[in-house]
């Protein structure tokens, strides 16, 4: 039982780790593509048109790897509390982590079905990033604090956000 905790353990951070790096593709994307790389007089219309659907493709790419990422993390955080605590599903889905990757995995599905619309909207896609992002601190370290909890999930939040402006516009 103990190597089967061990392996959960190490799957579950390899998948944090995933988690990561998409939510930072997904904010990195949204700022270059909407922000950075947006349409005006001075850009050549054809050049940048080229550059904006290959960012919108990425972002997409990263909401569906999100979308599987939090889909493995359930799993094999939901598997390994039902088989150490020997508990069922049921209870296993008020825990913070399946709440938080819940949202995680809506918002990411929401954000990939979205961004093939023609219409979406920059606000709706932003708040969905967003949510990504607060859900995700609210599984860090940081929420399972019980002294200086508020300080310490703000400047988690200040240190992702940070992170997938740079590390996540850089693709």
């Amino acid at each position: 039982m103990l190597k089967l905790v061990d392996i959960f353990g190490y799957l579950a951070v390899i998948l944090s780790a995933a988690t990561l790096v998409a939510q930072s593709l997904l904010l990195g994307g949204l700022v270059f593509t909407f922000w950075i790389a947006r349409p005006n007089a001075m850009a050549a219309g054809d050049a940048l048109g080229r550059v904006r659907t290959r960012s919108l493709q990425l972002f997409r790419a990263a909401a569906i790897g999100l979308v599987i990422v939090q889909l493995l993390y359930l799993y094999v955080n939901s598997t390994a509390l039902m088989a150490s605590a020997e508990i069922g599903f049921r209870e296993v889905t008020g825990a913070n982590f399946f709440i938080a990757s819940t949202i995680m995995l809506v918002a990411s599905l929401v954000i990939a079905a979205l961004v093939t619309q023609r219409r979406h909207t920059i606000w709706l896609l932003s708040l969905l990033v967003i949510t990504v992002f607060g859900a995700s601190v609210m599984t860090d370290h940081a929420a399972s604090r019980i002294e200086d909890r508020a300080l310490l999930i703000s400047l988690t939040l200040l240190h992702v956000t940070a992170t997938g402006f740079w590390i996540g516009g850089l693709p």
